[in-house]
């Protein structure tokens, strides 16, 4: 049980450095600065978010 707490608090820790350096920022600029829909928001957001809910849902992955 430890081990999982302490695995999601680096989690927690490592996403917040990616959101302090600006990388979500600029991947969200990149994915979205040309589009004017939902529509092509969902397009272009379908396929990052489904290769990042894979990865962090591998049970293995991260656990120890």
């Amino acid at each position: 049980m430890l081990a999982g707490v302490i695995a999601i608090a680096g989690m927690l820790v490592i996403a917040r450095g990616v959101v302090q350096t600006g990388v979500v920022s600029r991947m969200t600029w990149v994915l979205l600065a040309t589009t004017s829909t939902a529509k092509q928001v969902l397009r272009r957001l379908a396929f990052p978010g489904g290769v990042a809910s894979a990865l962090i849902n591998r049970r293995r992955w991260w656990c120890f």
